[in-house]
């Protein structure tokens, strides 16, 4: 007897769910081979006819042209690298295996019809593995055997398509039988037609044709034969030859040759894939639907676009990426829009990933850049304009992309940083201009009531001020003796230095900082930024004159001001090589400065909105706010009343301290590994480097939060000190974040999160996403500033906190959790060291070797707490 199975509540349906495709008997826009088609009746449809013709012509002339000055129609390395390799038989291997593996599917449905095994956690636990291995085994399969790029691809996106249909199959049988009330029966030939039909998402009773016309069959297969071997040409005559000189050519040379090259591949794919091959599958299994496309080339923005160029991956993000997941995790739309986003953004990654066998992240980039560019167009949606800046933006993407990964692999260099600058400070100015949203005044939010309100307060770790908490701590002689011990050890060092080698330690690191040329430009730009930081005062100033009061006009302004001081920073650190310390001192310094005149204009706008009257702009009060250790302006600070110079030389001295010791570890235990990382066993230095780069984390904390920090606040007479709080406790990684870096946390939370929540109106997760992802990429371009390269490395780490964060759930408060926070903490700063000194100094790469098992450890915990998560009761989930 079949098990009982309780139906779903049927409410009425979304806007979103009303989104679905309805599969109905419809034909291609663009199919020459039905009269039924919208180009049999376009006015266009002699253009139409004359580019197919022209196709046929070019791959004629051109093939022959070669047979008569070659003696072979083209060139044929790629085809014998595809076809005649002993790699074709392990690809259609690998497909045969791929495509009978995808019965599994079968599984899970069987056993919701069993009354021993209709559990639903037990149920999602089996079809998520099974999808799980077969991504893994296609991967593995991959890059075990070391395919070519074009076997690769194939397995790779065949692995993809069987995986989704795997998907489908089980969770549209599954909601069939929720719904009905019944179990549901597995259908082996129902699935075998279903593997065939060119959809990923599965229905029990598509439209169906009741012949197969043969003739069209035949029209197709020719189409795909006539439109490979001009996609062929194109590639081996005009694009291979430009990329694989793109190591050594003008990339802006590069680029150019491409463009046109890239758009007829782009397009000729295309046309193959969803026009040829998707009709033909469709005919042959009686499929009446055939809308796998709309009319994307109309595009006027690039989300409209999304949705039309490729339906049935549209479809299936639709119906079980963004509707799943609003429905199972009560998400709200565009948290869900996002996390559709990224996913797509991902597996298109992987692409890249599989061909370079590289992790590089630049396509995800760039992928990245089409926010901004959908933010720049909304002006344009719909009209001729907008179609153009589509137009224009693809055809610059395909080649953009295929140069900066192509130029890389054929040992160029880098170029990611020169395109993408002018591109990040274009879209940091469109991203802002969207706060010219009208402010009304209402009540505080729960988020802004989180809002630091400043107040006479000290640093709990402050061995200066009596009235820390350090004083009265049961592990206050703890702390003494790690102070202690961390002079002693700085004087020891530096004794047996001038003992044995007459000098404290390897001064050439301290000279090239100290004693260089270099350091008298460091000094002036740093002059030059903190008097740039006072044009803050011209949009504040423009507030007050009616006729330059426009609010558009002062924004504008402002954030050109602000994107000028972060480019110019840049420049010069590029322009003039720095090293290290000098590029990352200038760099932070820009960043610091660049924030504060955010926050002063932004504070004094909203005051005088508030207020109803002018703001006035004071060069003293602005100054002094310079000096102030906080990223955020506030009109009354709390102030004290005196400098305690005492107080002040004991922060001075502990600077020194700081910095010798830190210099100390760096000369001594780290920067030896680092330069050996290239050539040493990549565990070994990760072991040997653990406590050093902890150490040298605490001290430089210690050296800025609590020293320098309080100095400052000492001789500007601000009594708020809180620039830390008790993150050592820390249980999960979140908590910490929140802790560690208070002033950074505060303007992130006041002038990111809540300003896009009121500005863009986004929800309070998407404000958060958008706070965490612009902190990860400031702390990637200080490695960026680093070793001159992009790696997206700290990226991915960084993202990854969001598994530990996953998984600390259960250990929140807890001993445990804490321990577990140390343990991440300890093993990621040398781990992420390793991974990019190790490619600086010219060894293996071997970012892909560590990611493989936390991407795979972190994707079963984000399943796993999935999975529990659905199963909790409705009134549990939140």
């Amino acid at each position: 007897m079949a098990p009982h199975v309780e139906p779903r509540n049927v409410s009425s349906p979304t806007a979103s769910k009303k989104r679905m495709k309805k599969f109905r008997a419809i034909v291609s826009p663009l199919d020459p081979a039905d009269s039924r088609s919208g180009v049999h009746t376009s006015e266009f449809r002699g253009m139409y006819n004359l580019a197919m013709l022209s196709g046929v012509l070019y791959t004629f002339t051109t093939l022959f042209t070669n047979l008569m000055t070659r003696k072979e129609p083209a060139d044929m390395k790629l085809l014998l690298s595809v076809f005649y390799s002993t790699h074709l038989l392990e690809v259609f291997v690998t497909f045969a295996c791929q495509a009978l593996y995808a019965y599994t599917a079968l599984i899970p449905v069987y056993m919701a019809g069993t009354k021993m095994l209709s559990g639903r956690l037990l149920i999602n636990i089996v079809h998520h593995t099974l999808q799980s291995l077969l991504f893994f085994f296609t991967v593995v399969c991959i890059v075990w055997r070391d395919w070519n790029l074009i076997h690769a691809v194939s397995a790779f996106i065949e692995g993809l398509v069987l995986l989704m249909k795997m998907h489908s199959y089980i969770r549209t049988k599954l909601e069939i039988s929720r719904r009905e009330g019944k179990a549901p029966s597995p259908d082996v030939k129902d699935y075998t037609m279903y593997l065939l039909i060119p959809s990923l998402v599965y229905e029990p009773n598509f439209p169906r044709t009741n012949r197969i016309r043969w003739g069209y069959v035949a029209e197709k297969t020719f189409s795909v034969i006539l439109g490979i071997s001009t996609l062929y040409i194109i590639v081996t005559n005009h694009v291979m030859p430009r990329l694989e000189d793109s190591g050594t050519v003008s990339p802006a040379l590069s680029i150019v040759s491409l463009l046109l090259p890239f758009l007829g591949c782009y397009l000729l794919t295309w046309f193959i894939i969803f026009e040829c091959i998707c009709n033909g599958f469709a005919e042959v299994t009686y499929l009446a639907d055939r809308d796998f496309y709309s009319d994307w080339w109309n595009s006027t923005t690039f989300d409209e676009f999304a949705r039309k160029w490729n339906k049935p991956v549209h479809e299936f993000l639709l119906r079980h990426v963004y509707l799943e997941s609003r429905d199972s995790y009560n998400i709200s739309k565009i948290n869900a829009t996002v996390f559709t986003f990224f996913m797509s953004a991902a597996l298109h990654e992987c692409v890249f990933i599989l061909m370079f066998r590289a992790v590089k992240m630049y396509f995800f980039m760039l992928q990245m850049v089409q926010v901004v560019i959908i933010v720049y167009g909304r002006g344009l949606r719909g009209t001729r304009l907008g179609n153009l800046s589509f137009w224009f933006g693809m055809i610059l993407g395909l080649p953009l992309q295929a140069v900066i990964y192509s130029r890389e692999y054929h040992g160029g260099e880098p170029i990611f940083m020169v395109i993408m600058m002018p591109a990040m400070i274009f879209g940091f100015g469109g991203m802002l201009r969207n706060d010219e949203t009208r402010v009304t005044m209402r009540s505080p939010t729960e988020s802004e009531k989180r809002m630091k309100k400043f107040q006479a307060i000290v640093s709990p770790l402050d061995p200066g001020d009596a009235r820390s908490n350090v004083h009265t701590s049961d592990l206050r002689g703890i702390y003494n003796l790690g102070l202690l011990c961390s002079a002693l050890y700085t004087f020891t060092m530096i004794f047996t230095g001038l003992v044995t080698r007459e000098e404290p330690g390897d001064m050439k690191f301290l000279l090239s900082i100290f004693y260089s040329t270099q350091l008298l430009e460091v000094l002036v730009i740093f002059a030059c930024q903190a008097l740039y930081s006072y044009t803050a005062l011209i949009p504040v100033y423009m507030a007050g004159i009616e006729i330059l009061s426009g609010r558009q006009l002062i924004n504008t302004v402002h954030h050109t001001l602000q994107s000028l001081l972060f480019f110019f920073t840049v420049v010069c650190i590029v322009w003039r090589d720095w090293n290290l310390i000098h590029a990352v001192s200038a760099f932070l310094e820009g960043v610091v400065l660049m924030m504060k005149m955010h926050s002063y204009i932004r504070t004094k706008l909203e005051t005088s909105r508030r207020e109803g009257k002018p703001p006035s702009s004071d060069v003293k009060d602005f100054t002094v706010y310079l000096l102030m250790p906080t990223l955020v302006y506030e009109p009354s600070f709390p102030r004290t009343n005196r400098i305690r110079w005492g107080y002040v030389v004991t922060k001075l001295s502990s600077i020194v301290l700081g910095i010798t010791m830190l210099f100390i570890i760096l000369l001594n235990h780290v920067m030896p590994r680092l330069e050996a990382s290239g050539t040493e066993n990549p565990l070994l230095s990760v072991v040997s480097l653990l406590l050093r780069f902890l150490t040298c984390y605490l001290l430089v904390w210690f050296v800025i939060f609590e020293c320098i920090c309080n100095g400052l606040a000492e001789v500007t007479y601000l009594a708020d000190r809180d620039f830390y709080s008790d993150w050592w406790n820390s249980t999960t990684f979140d908590e910490f974040a929140r802790k560690w870096n208070k002033p950074v946390h505060e303007f992130l939370l006041r002038h990111v999160y809540l300003d896009t929540q009121q500005n863009l109106h986004i929800s309070k997760c998407s404000a958060t996403v958008l706070t965490f992802l612009l902190s990860s990429v400031l702390h990637e371009c200080v490695f960026v500033i680093m070793f001159r390269t992009v790696k997206m490395y700290f990226f991915v780490l960084q993202m990854m906190q969001v598994v530990l964060i996953i998984y600390g759930r259960g250990v929140r408060g807890t001993r445990l959790g804490n321990a577990i926070f140390w343990l991440g903490l300890i093993v990621s700063l040398p781990l992420e060291a390793i991974i990019y000194c190790r490619e600086y100094h010219g060894g293996e790469p071997i970012f892909m070797v560590i990611m493989m098992p936390v991407l795979t450890l972190g994707f079963c915990g984000i399943c796993v707490s999935s999975l529990l998560y659905i199963n909790q009761p409705k009134g549990k989930q939140q």
